[in-house]
């Protein structure tokens, strides 16, 4: 996978005393299907509407900054990221605006080492579709492919996508993605995070709870609740033994017991204070 570098909140234990610095850095998985060449099956508008408007990098789905194809059956979209990746995960990002966010409903994606001709159900992951509080949709999944294309079955209306991001790193690398089937687990998150043994997932998002789910059958295992306020929660990490989760939003951190749920101790800065990463320091204290 690729990386680049970022500031994180990082916690670490002196005295006893939990205490957060938020100057240090980490690694940061890289969007490899960022300004890539894009097309779409139709185009409503191409000078408005085009594309390559779902790897701009922009994620909001509002305004004219989504793609749009004209109506009919069988609509697609689709990237071609210039040479094959082992794919970790596809983030697909919809348009948000009242009108039409539930446009995206039963969609697949393919993804395939060479060009792509036909949609076909039988793919990398789907059915999935849209509910009206998450913006995206999140696809842990490894894979293999150069193209990936995003199309709807059972439908007529036009095909719209606010953003899709691809992460994953070019085959020849250290990363080796394993020709055994494996599970697909699409989740409505704002961030996820792989336990150290890779069997659960963590994520959180708008609902303010964080959950539990197994990567081996793709169930959600585990549902906690104790985030106040009414924002989103936007950060999720596990310690480097596995034992102790962290979880963060607008006003404070939680941090719970990785296998019971119960929560441990909340770490709050106040309404003020949000939550972008979180990282714990190398010994999880």
């Amino acid at each position: 996978m690729a990386y680049l570098m970022k500031k994180v909140v990082f916690l670490t234990m002196l005295f006893g005393v939990m205490t957060i610095a938020a100057v240090c850095v980490s690694a940061q998985k890289v969007n490899v299907a960022l300004n890539k060449s894009a097309i779409q099956s139709s185009d409503y508008d191409r000078n408005v509407f085009p594309a390559s408007k779902a790897v701009n990098g922009i994620t909001t789905g509002t305004g004219n900054d989504f793609t749009h194809t004209k109506d009919g059956t069988g609509n697609w979209w689709q990237v071609d990221l210039g040479e094959v990746y082992n794919i970790d995960e596809i983030v697909v990002w919809n348009r948000v605006d009242s009108c039409c966010w539930n446009r995206l409903q039963n969609f697949y994606v393919m993804v395939s080492e060479t060009p792509i001709t036909d949609n076909d159900t039988n793919a990398f992951s789907g059915p999935s579709s849209f509910g009206s509080n998450f913006p995206n949709i999140k696809i842990v999944k490894r894979g293999k492919g150069r193209w990936i294309r995003i199309f709807t079955v059972n439908g007529t209306m036009a095909l719209s996508l606010a953003e899709v991001q691809v992460f994953g790193k070019p085959v020849g690398g250290a990363a080796v993605v394993s020709d055994s089937p494996a599970t697909t687990i699409s989740i409505q998150a704002n961030e996820i995070a792989f336990s150290p043994d890779g069997r659960t997932i963590a994520s959180v998002g708008n609902d303010r709870t964080v959950r539990m789910w197994d990567t081996t059958t793709g169930t959600n295992v585990k549902t906690m609740s104790g985030h106040a306020g009414v924002a989103g929660l936007t950060s999720v990490a596990f310690s480097p033994d596995g034992r102790t989760l962290a979880s963060g939003g607008v006003g404070g951190i939680i941090l719970w017991n990785a296998a019971s749920g119960a929560k441990i101790k909340t770490l709050s800065e106040g309404e003020s204070g949000v939550w972008v990463d979180l990282a714990f320091s190398p010994d999880g204290k």
